[in-house]
């Protein structure tokens, strides 16, 4: 996390004459500074928490756990906080209003603090801070928090996926890939199009062209059906130029009486393209 923060820092960094920039810079660096101490963090969110009216169930549970704070009533007060960090969170999507988004976050946030081995609870953070992803910092905050479910959970397949799309999104391809392989090679029924086409590209974009048909012919030895990964295939190998081992890939997808439509067209504008009887955007 140490070389991401610099990273950005680097980015922000203003140049030699402007005053306003550099004050605004060293005002983001205490932020950052104080934000990712974890004494910082908590002792923040328990002053706001603390001067908020909670809610009902949520009133029940704190009394329980101040009364008696036994693993059991910090895990209630946690299951009740995440509930609400999902309610929140849709109530803000439905009324357009980011103030209950933040306060999703907040509660979510407590839960993890709470009960900091539960992988759901990382994988609800992270996935909040996905959906904020119109910046780079909410990107970060989404791959730690899912960093830490992977590593509580390495089975967690939804918390993998998303990781390897947040690093595909953050251009740490090989990262994403390793994401990606993991998931689809323990289940198949995850090379989607959305998986795969990530994949492939991923590949193109970090120079793993050969590692991306090795993965692709495996996974084709077990899902011969999975035209999205074919497509991936014979594009890798036509940059390979191995355009003729790539067209009979595609044949393979437009003879097969049940393909869908949309694959055996696709398959057919690729051969069209790369024969050059349809210009290549």
């Amino acid at each position: 996390m140490q070389i991401k923060i610099t990273r950005i820092l680097q980015e922000w960094s203003p140049g030699a004459n402007s005053i306003k920039s550099g004050i605004f810079f060293w005002i983001i660096l205490l932020t950052i500074v104080c934000c990712f101490n974890p004494l910082t963090i908590q002792a923040a969110e328990h002053e706001r928490l603390s001067a908020m009216k909670p809610f009902s169930d949520e009133k029940i549970a704190i009394q329980n756990f101040e009364k008696n704070p036994t693993p059991a009533n910090r895990k209630a007060l946690a299951n009740i906080r995440a509930r609400h960090a999902v309610r929140l969170s849709e109530l803000a999507k439905k009324k357009a209003d980011m103030d209950p988004y933040y306060l999703a976050l907040l509660y979510a946030q407590s839960a993890t603090d709470l009960v900091p081995d539960n992988s759901d609870y990382w994988f609800l953070l992270g996935h909040l801070y996905w959906q904020m992803k119109g910046n780079r910092w909410s990107l970060l905050m989404a791959e730690d928090a899912l960093n830490k479910a992977v590593t509580l959970n390495p089975k967690d397949d939804k918390a993998r996926l998303l990781l390897g799309q947040i690093l595909f999104y953050q251009d740490s391809f090989a990262a994403a890939l390793e994401q990606f392989e993991t998931v689809v090679t323990r289940n198949v029924k995850t090379a989607v199009p959305e998986v795969i086409n990530m994949m492939y590209r991923a590949y193109i974009l970090d120079y793993l062209p050969i590692q991306g048909i090795k993965f692709f012919q495996n996974l084709l030895t077990s899902k011969p059906d999975a035209d999205c990964a074919r497509l991936a295939l014979a594009i890798l190998l036509h940059q390979q130029e191995k355009q003729s081992v790539a067209e009979k890939e595609l044949k393979k997808i437009i003879n097969r009486p049940d393909v869908p439509p949309e694959d055996r067209d696709r398959a057919l504008k690729l051969i069209n393209q790369w024969q050059g009887k349809e210009e290549t955007r």
